[in-house]
């Protein structure tokens, strides 16, 4: 009589339980493109511009010739900032919440799917034992 084999590594193997694995690994994906979307993107910035600066005439104090001193000139500014956005509503909450349900399905699926395989290998073996048992009618 033959050893039983290792009846594990055929159930893994099979295309139905291959099937709902990817089924699986599918809704895990999509529930975390949900996580990311939620989390708010940093952004940096950088500018740069010009701006034209003026003294007004009286300003500048100090005698007689001060009084009526004023000025002009451009100034050159490069800005430089960043911006850390606070989630403070959690969005995609449905999206989400729909995704969890089917990595649930999924599971509870793959969970069937690896039951009846090894169901239908053990009975499949037990009738190839029993019929081995049974003496060749002539």
């Amino acid at each position: 009589m033959a050893s039983r084999p290792d009846v594990s590594t055929i159930v893994e193997a099979d295309p139905r339980v291959r099937a709902a694995a990817a089924e699986l690994d599918a809704a895990r994906f999509e529930r975390q493109t949900f996580e990311r979307l939620m989390t708010p993107p940093l952004t940096v910035g950088l500018d740069y511009g010009r701006t034209r600066t003026e003294i007004p005439i009286g300003a500048i104090t100090g005698g007689p010739p001060g009084s009526a001193l004023g000025a002009n000139w451009l100034d050159r500014e490069l800005t430089f900032n960043v911006s850390v956005p606070l989630p403070l509503f959690n969005r995609q909450l449905e999206p989400r919440a729909l995704a969890t349900g089917r990595i649930l399905a999924a599971e509870a699926r793959i969970r069937t799917v690896r039951a009846d395989v090894r169901m239908e290998l053990e009975t499949t073996w037990s009738a190839l034992e029993a019929r081995r048992l049974v003496p060749a009618r002539r």
